[in-house]
């Protein structure tokens, strides 16, 4: 235990970092957040096809979680 760190707990909006760790975003996976907004499973149809047209219009999942404002992807 001498060598244990205490480790400083940072938050910088959804950017996270303990200590001198690599800081990382903790992230809810696109379809399951379609699938929320709809009341219905991740794996409907509705939600792979909303899926595909915001992949088709914004990119990648990860461009549309962490770049695209939300108001933007409402607009759609």
């Amino acid at each position: 235990m001498a060598d244990r760190r205490d480790i400083k707990i940072e938050n910088k909006g959804n950017l996270h970092s303990y200590g001198g760790y690599v800081p990382y975003y903790n992230l809810v996976p696109l379809d399951e957040i379609i699938a929320e907004t709809f009341g219905v499973k991740s794996g409907s149809k509705k939600v792979k096809e909303e899926y595909e047209k915001l992949i088709k219009i914004f990119g990648n999942e990860l461009k549309i979680l962490l770049e695209i404002p939300i108001k933007e992807i409402h607009s759609v």
